[in-house]
Order: C-alpha cells, then sequence, then structure tokens
C-alpha cells in the first residue's frame, strides 16, 4: 500500500536514502485512512497545501472504480528534505510515500484531469489552497488557454488605443487594478517590451 505510486519499493528506497532536498512534494491520499486532523496537520508543516477535489469517480483501467482519493501537493518556501515529508505523509499521516513534485504546473492541472479528456473532468474551483506561496501565479492562472492570453492581450491594446496612452505610468496603473492583465506582464516581458514601445511612439507622433 504505501508504495504504489512507485513501481519498485527500491525506487521509494532510493529516494529515501538519497534524500533530496525540493521546494514541492506530491502524494495521493485516501479519506477512509486519513487519522483526525489531518488538515491541520498538513497546514502546521508546509508554507503552502494545494489540495484536490476528492477523486470519487477515476476508474482502473479495468473500468471497476478505484478508491476515493485526494492528490496533494506540499510546497515549502525552503529546501526540505525528502525525510521530512515522508515521516509526514507514512508514518504520521499512514498514506502512501510521497513523490518529488517535477511540473507544479502539470500536477495542478492533473488534479482536475485538465489535459486528460478520457478521464473523469473535475471542477477546478473545488481546488483548495492554504498558506502561502512565492508563486507569482495563482491556481487559476494555470489553466488558462492560448485564447485566453490573446484575449488579455488584445484588452490592452483597445485600451491603450481607446484612451490614447502616451505615457507608460497610466497603462502601469490600469494594470496594478486588473488581475489578468498584472499576471500577463509579470510572466510576458517581450510583449510588455513591446507595448511601452508602441505607447512611446504614441508620444512621439504628438511631437
Amino acid at each position: 500500500m504505501q508504495y504504489e505510486l512507485f513501481k519498485t519499493q527500491e525506487d521509494a528506497q532510493k529516494l529515501l536514502k538519497s534524500d533530496i532536498r525540493k521546494r514541492a512534494f506530491s502524494a495521493v491520499v485516501y479519506p477512509e485512512s486519513l487519522p483526525d486532523g489531518w488538515l491541520d496537520k498538513l497546514k502546521e508543516s508546509c508554507d503552502q497545501v494545494i489540495i484536490s477535489p476528492l477523486h470519487d469517480k477515476d476508474e482502473n483501467p479495468d473500468g471497476k472504480p478505484k478508491k476515493p482519493h485526494y492528490h496533494v501537493i506540499m510546497k515549502f518556501i525552503n529546501d526540505t528534505k525528502y525525510s521530512v515529508v515522508k515521516t509526514l505523509i507514512v508514518d504520521e499521516l499512514h498514506q502512501p510515500w510521497p513523490q518529488v513534485t517535477k511540473s507544479l504546473g502539470g500536477s495542478i492541472r492533473y488534479m482536475v484531469h485538465a489535459d486528460h479528456p478520457d478521464k473523469f473532468q473535475y471542477d477546478k474551483n473545488d481546488i483548495q489552497s492554504y498558506g502561502v506561496s512565492r508563486d507569482t501565479k495563482s491556481i487559476g492562472d494555470y489553466f488558462i488557454t492560448s485564447a485566453d492570453l490573446d484575449m488579455i492581450f488584445e484588452a490592452m491594446m483597445d485600451w491603450i488605443e481607446e484612451n490614447d496612452v502616451k505615457e507608460i505610468k497610466y497603462f502601469v496603473k490600469e494594470v496594478r487594478h486588473n488581475r489578468d492583465w498584472h499576471n500577463y506582464i509579470r510572466n510576458h516581458y517581450t510583449d510588455y517590451a513591446m507595448i511601452k514601445d508602441w505607447i512611446t511612439s504614441n508620444r512621439h507622433e504628438h511631437d
């Protein structure tokens, strides 16, 4: 039971022996065997905890239902030893051995099977996040599509044109009050540079 997320027990023991330090770890936990106060224990032990909706409609390859479970991501501000997380999940919460989180975005999206249309689609609004994080993205940001990004960019450009903006400070002031724009600019510096150049050209056009 404790090794079911690994191909072999040897793989789990190798990870424990290496005692690798990372800032994010993942685990699958089962409500039927979780002790009382498990969520409080996670929140006390981690800087941020992200928990999926209850996966109660997953199926095995043979079509039989899987046991209801949660996918959990545990994040730490500082690098944390695998052995510390193993003690928390296996020894204290009596759950399968945790894994190192290789892709935060991929792990969050898997919480609702966003990239697996053949699996049951859970609601991303049911993902729960507790604690603080240095991550500049919100949970919702991991579900923004290319079409969404195009619409945000066009909305910014339309606002600049409609308001005849000639100074970057006015655009920045607007960005501060619009979360979607703020996140876009923070993660798309090349586009921001292009917007700055366009605003500058607007100003020079009227010189």
